[in-house]
């Protein structure tokens, strides 16, 4: 990609965040992008400098309707289940079927719950649980552990019943509706941990730069003194002053 169009492109995507209140959809990501067939590291890239920014990314359509017009935002190194993780997939989902209530109070449910009823959220919960491990699983990742998942399929299932639409409810989309919460809340879960974890390999690197540069630059020095100032440090390392200062003091004591 040219890098000078790229440049345009985040910049016109700021601009419009900052119209937004500084949130973005991802769909305007993803359709500002769609033509630069970017890879995945490409695009946490993106994600990660809008996030440094302080923008708020949120979708604007379930999860399975984004964008085949649109980059895949989803993050995330996709694995299969262990063998652990099935047998525990298994047992959780021979547990929740247990509480599974009848068809019929589940059509009951939807009409009560829009009226506040604590019952019939708890019924309809209970319903899409089984989902909700499904969905955890199928999402399974190296960034989040399997039952971490699942328990951010749950939260984003509750959020989703908390929050039906009115207009919705027992609708024939309002099954779709809900399992789209679950993969939007999955998604996001996923993208934060796997955001935060470049942010950790970042620092990690930057400490080992700093560590194995203050080794390598005191080594001939008998008193193991660094001869440099922070300033001529930060030159040579292309470090700004006041991030070796927090490099350091990350070190104490290590």
């Amino acid at each position: 990609m040219d890098i000078k169009a790229f440049q345009e492109k985040l910049s016109a995507l700021v601009r419009l965040a900052e119209s937004q209140d500084l949130s973005l959809t991802q769909t305007q990501i993803g359709s500002c992008f769609v033509s630069d067939d970017l890879e995945q590291e490409q695009m946490l890239r993106i994600l990660t400098y809008l996030k440094g920014k302080g923008i708020r990314i949120e979708a604007d359509a379930p999860a399975d309707e984004i964008a085949d017009k649109a980059i895949d935002l989803s993050i995330g190194t996709l694995q299969d289940l262990t063998a652990e993780e099935q047998e525990w997939l298994t047992d959780l989902l021979e547990e929740l079927q247990k509480s599974v209530p009848e068809e019929k109070r589940v059509e009951e449910s939807f009409s009560a719950l829009l009226s506040g009823s604590e019952d019939a959220l708890l019924a309809l919960t209970q319903h899409y649980l089984p989902t909700a491990a499904r969905l955890a699983a199928e999402n399974n990742c190296a960034e989040i552990p399997l039952q971490d998942l699942f328990q951010e399929a749950s939260l984003a299932l509750y959020t989703a019943l908390s929050e039906l639409p009115s207009q919705k409810a027992g609708t024939d989309d309002c099954d779709a509706w809900i399992l789209g919460r679950i993969r939007q809340g999955l998604l996001t879960a996923i993208e934060e941990q796997t955001l935060q974890k470049q942010h950790d390999d970042i620092l990690v690197g930057k400490v080992e730069k700093l560590d194995h540069a203050v080794r390598e630059l005191s080594e001939d020095e008998e008193d193991q003194t660094l001869p440099f100032t922070l300033q001529e440090l930060a030159v040579i390392l292309d470090m700004d002053p006041e991030e070796i200062r927090s490099t350091l003091r990350l070190t104490e004591g290590v």
